[in-house]
């Protein structure tokens, strides 16, 4: 599950020292009359100030807060456990907006806690649409404004209702939770693809720390494109599959890359099926249907998958998530295992890849209905049609990364 994260009010407790600075601000600078509106979410608008006032509040006090927040209680245990059940943890954060200091302040805490983060959005004034970008599953914010916005974009929502917090109208799509223990309980429950717990903890402690050192090409983010895809293919298409089954072929399609990318098939299913621990879960013949599905999911394999679990995966491997990213994927495939070429033969090589791949004629299979892979190869065609101007946007990419 991709889980979003706001910071202040969510993973640093930002609002209590604020809310105290801000009756000491009023007291000493300001009016004196205390709190006169109830329900504005930023500190300052609760109070009868200027903007002046409300200016100079913000530039006294939101360094000196955040030096002296910590960690909400819960955070520095608890993160790890989510990352270990294999979930990615994502800031989308508009901290630092102005004041590039308050980033560094804040991540700074988190080294010092070792608490780490998959990736991080700084000074965002659109979430949903960092949400969107990134499919987001749920997003953890604070302030009420943003929850109601990320709910009516359709995205689902943890309201972290904190002490500025007021009430939300109920709704399907939001949740209420007050700390991180609360957090936690809902989405180990929640589990989004209903898959045995304790086999997402044993993949996310064992299993993916193994694709880190992937060049990109078949590292963790794409893997855990394709658990996605295995399951939403699969809740689409209406297959009664078991879904421990299904998340573990996914989880292992391509560990043996590492080792030898023209066999990482036969490798791969190799390492699953010497796996001990899987015998805690599968029975023998189900082992049996996972190894072959993984040793079947290439898309180059001279024969046709041999269970509905191989062409699933093997289908949810297809996914373009964007052709910039997949030129990406392909060069650094490239350049990994083809070290003796040029550059611009690595480019030309990409190009050729993908007309072999994902031409008109390409020797990708789909074998499950995939409006979206559909829709991608619609436009990847589209832009194969020109080869210089292929290579010179893939020289473009390759520059920038």
């Amino acid at each position: 599950m991709k889980i979003g994260i706001d910071v202040d009010g969510v993973l640093l407790d930002f609002e209590k020292g604020m809310l105290v600075q801000a009756e000491l601000y009023d007291m000493d600078i300001a009016s004196g009359k205390g709190k006169i509106h109830s329900k504005p979410y930023f500190v300052q608008n609760k109070y009868d100030w200027t903007d002046k006032e409300k200016e100079d509040f913000i530039k006294k006090n939101l360094g000196k807060v955040s030096e002296e927040s910590c960690l909400m209680a819960g955070v520095k245990e608890i993160l790890p456990r989510l990352q270990n059940q294999g979930h990615e943890l994502i800031i989308i954060s508009a901290r630092g907006t102005g004041n590039e200091e308050m980033i560094d302040i804040v991540t700074k805490k988190f080294d010092e806690a070792g608490v780490k983060f998959n990736k991080c959005f700084w000074k965002i004034k659109n979430k949903v649409e960092i949400c969107k970008q990134e499919n987001i599953d749920i997003m953890i914010d604070d302030s009420p404004t943003i929850c109601e916005n990320m709910i009516e974009n359709e995205i689902k929502t943890i309201y972290f209702r904190g002490i500025r917090g007021y009430n939300l109208p109920e709704n399907p799509k939001l949740i209420e939770l007050n700390n991180w223990g609360e957090v936690y309980r809902f989405i180990s429950k929640t589990n989004l693809y209903g898959v045995n717990p304790q086999i997402l903890e044993y993949v996310g402690k064992n299993i993916f720390p193994k694709y880190e050192n992937d060049n990109g090409a078949h590292g963790i983010s794409h893997i855990k494109q394709v658990i996605d895809r295995s399951f939403e293919l699969m809740l689409k298409n209406d297959l009664k599959l078991n879904r421990d089954m299904v998340y573990v072929i996914a989880a292992y399609h391509d560990i043996g890359h590492q080792r030898d990318a023209k066999t990482h098939e036969k490798i791969s299913a190799q390492i699953f099926i010497e796996d001990e621990n899987m015998k805690k879960w599968f029975t023998e013949e189900e082992r049996k249907t996972i190894k072959e599905a993984i040793e079947d999911h290439r898309a180059s394999s001279d024969h046709e998958p041999r269970s509905t679990y191989g062409k699933l995966v093997s289908t949810a491997d297809r996914t373009i998530i964007s052709i910039d990213e997949y030129i990406k994927r392909t060069y650094l495939y490239g350049l990994k295992n083809y070290p003796e070429l040029s550059r611009d033969e690595r480019v030309a090589r990409v190009y050729k890849h993908l007309i072999k791949k994902y031409g008109e004629n390409g020797y990708a299979k789909m074998y499950f209905q995939d409006d979206k892979l559909i829709e991608a190869l619609q436009e990847i065609r589209k832009e194969l049609k020109d080869q210089v101007k292929f290579e010179n946007k893939t020289r473009k990419i390759i520059e920038n990364m």
